[in-house]
């Protein structure tokens, strides 16, 4: 018993050591879409959780682990008519959560301080580079309806005088948001499933691409 005890408290000690050498970061970020439109400004906001875990094994693209927690911006820019900037982005799948190390030059896991000096420092514009990506539906209510917004042309989507005026991000303590089930009522059903409700994805239709966890992820 005694050399189990002293097993399990070598096994604890380097576990606290591993954790001490690689920490968890984490923060939470509010991204907001503001959209000129004639009827004047339209602005969405999405408070989203990130976690980086690092794993010092790998010295490749899984050196480190990210975790997001939170829901796309939704812009109402007519009425029943929205524009979605969602978690994945040029970046990749997982585009949301590299966004503000990119942007406050944090390199590394343990280059946290970057991004927690941004912290109360108030929103900075995300550069085209860094806007998520944006998307509408022709019918809100099908998810097959899918359609790709070019940031630098609103109006070809939802007619003359829309432009993007600005997206921004926000390092807060804000909760995360919650909700948008409330515009994306089948976002429930298709759960993580692709859009066009089949079993395997790749495309080429948009539809075909994105899944549930484009829109939400972390969330019961």
């Amino acid at each position: 018993m005694r050399a189990l005890a002293i097993f399990i408290a070598a096994i604890l000690a380097l576990y606290g050591l591993y954790k001490l050498s690689y920490p968890t970061q984490s923060w939470r970020q509010n991204i907001t879409i503001t959209v000129t439109t004639p009827e004047g400004e339209k602005t969405g906001s999405s408070v989203q959780s990130v976690t980086w875990t690092p794993n010092p094994i790998f010295k490749d693209g899984a050196s480190e682990h990210v975790n997001m927690q939170g829901e796309a911006v939704a812009v109402e820019v007519a009425p029943g008519k929205f524009l979605f900037a969602l978690l994945t982005g040029p970046l990749g799948p997982e585009h949301m959560g590299w966004v503000a190390r990119r942007l406050f030059g944090a390199k590394a896991a343990d280059d946290y301080a970057a991004i927690r000096a941004a912290r109360g420092k108030g929103p900075a514009d995300l550069p085209t580079a860094l806007i998520p990506m944006l998307v509408t539906f022709k019918d809100i209510n099908d998810p097959k309806t899918v359609e790709r917004v070019d940031p630098n042309n609103l109006a070809a989507a939802f007619g003359q005088g829309v432009r993007l005026a600005r997206a921004s991000i926000e390092i807060t303590n804000d909760p995360v948001t919650t909700g948008i089930e409330k515009k994306l009522p089948w976002l429930g059903r298709i759960k993580g499933g692709y859009l066009d409700g089949q079993f395997a994805g790749g495309g080429p239709e948009l539809s075909n691409i994105l899944h549930g966890g484009n829109f939400r992820q972390g969330m019961k």
